[in-house]
């Protein structure tokens, strides 16, 4: 997980995430891993996985989209911060920013098929064998 239901109360306050999740004792978690596999969905093509620290900036995406989910009527702050936070993990995934982490590294082989010829055996204009 890349933030806590302690990280969404100490950015939020108390009182507005218990509002958000009013009538539904499982949101916060379910939000809370559905933002995990969200971000993972973008790190995975270029950083190795799970992460052994977490970044700041991805605590705070973490939390702008749990905030996001969580919310039946996002306001257009809520909606602008979402927005942000899935375009910069966009620009992770295609390498334009990066978290000062480690990249994975591209493998020595890609084990790929390779089809090399030697050459035409028959000529089109004389018909005969090489």
């Amino acid at each position: 997980m890349y933030c806590t239901r302690d990280d969404l109360i100490e950015r939020f306050g108390t009182t507005e995430i218990e509002d958000l999740e009013y009538g539904r004792p499982n949101a916060v978690a379910e939000a809370l891993t559905d933002a995990t596999g969200f971000i993972n969905g973008y790190l995975a093509s270029r950083y190795p996985l799970p992460l052994t620290a977490v970044p700041t900036l991805l605590k705070r995406i973490a939390r702008d989209l749990v905030r996001y989910s969580l919310d039946n009527d996002p306001s257009e702050v809520i909606s602008k911060r979402r927005d942000e936070a899935v375009n910069y993990l966009k620009g992770l995934s295609k390498g334009e920013v990066t978290l000062g982490l480690p990249v994975e590294s591209e493998p020595d082989s890609l084990d790929t098929a390779e089809i090399q010829s030697d050459g035409h055996v028959f000529r089109r204009t004389d018909k005969s064998f090489i």
